[in-house]
């Protein structure tokens, strides 16, 4: 397993993503999948940086961030000061909040980080948090996916949107950054894809079926990663 050393690392140097055109589009793809609406209580459950939840709370949504890592939370409590979080080992169960609470429950590349066995618990945990007709969002990058292609991808869309000069000016810039975040996703692929835990495509979304029904299928993050929304049957 990855060592809460790696994990400080690697949310240092985190918000280098924002900078890359693939990842941004990725967080944009997961805030249309969640479509928050003002005053929805949403439960970004695996905050990370609060890259997603700074959106979230700018549509009028009332974020709860919970998080294994306290240097992510404290980066994420920076970005949005009335943000409530919480350190949570979410295998551990989610006790801390009442049953039926909130409207929306979202987790961005986290439940591979989570082992296979405990998995089933950590959804159903979800489905017990959300009120009746909640809606859930999960994203997770896929078994084989690949840091290089994203980047070409971000390098691409850069062209299209910037200009060849700017798109090259944005690579020179970065490339410091990104290799460290590089190194970081390498090291997060070679550690799970040992142990078999990332997912196979469509094996998020046959976990989530067992719970919920699903309303939306997405693959995203240059074909790195799969979206899946699904509600509480009334």
């Amino acid at each position: 397993m990855l060592t809460p050393d790696f994990w400080k690392k690697y949310f240092t140097v985190y918000d280098t993503l924002n900078r890359a055109p693939a990842y941004t589009d990725f967080i944009d793809d997961v805030l249309k999948v969640v479509d928050p609406k003002p005053g929805e209580k949403i439960l970004d459950a695996g905050i990370g940086t609060g890259n997603l939840a700074v959106k979230m709370a700018e549509r009028g949504a009332i974020v709860t961030g919970i998080d294994f890592s306290p240097v992510a939370l404290a980066i994420a409590k920076k970005k949005i000061p009335s943000l409530e979080t919480h350190e949570v080992d979410l295998t551990k169960g989610l006790g801390k909040f009442e049953d039926n609470y909130f409207d929306v429950i979202v987790s961005s590349n986290v439940l591979y980080n989570i082992p296979r066995n405990q998995r089933d618990f950590v959804v159903k945990e979800f489905k017990r948090k959300l009120k009746p007709g909640g809606r859930i969002v999960l994203a997770n990058v896929l078994r084989d996916f690949s840091p290089i292609k994203i980047f070409f991808s971000s390098f691409k869309t850069a062209i299209s949107r910037w200009g060849l000069v700017r798109a090259i000016f944005f690579v020179i810039e970065s490339i410091p950054a990104t290799t460290r975040i590089f190194m970081y996703n390498n090291k997060i692929k070679r550690n799970y894809s040992s142990e078999k835990n990332i997912f196979s495509p469509n094996e998020q979304n046959k976990l989530m079926l067992k719970y919920f029904v699903i309303k939306y299928h997405l693959v995203s993050y240059a074909g790195q990663a799969e979206i899946d929304a699904g509600v509480i049957e009334t």
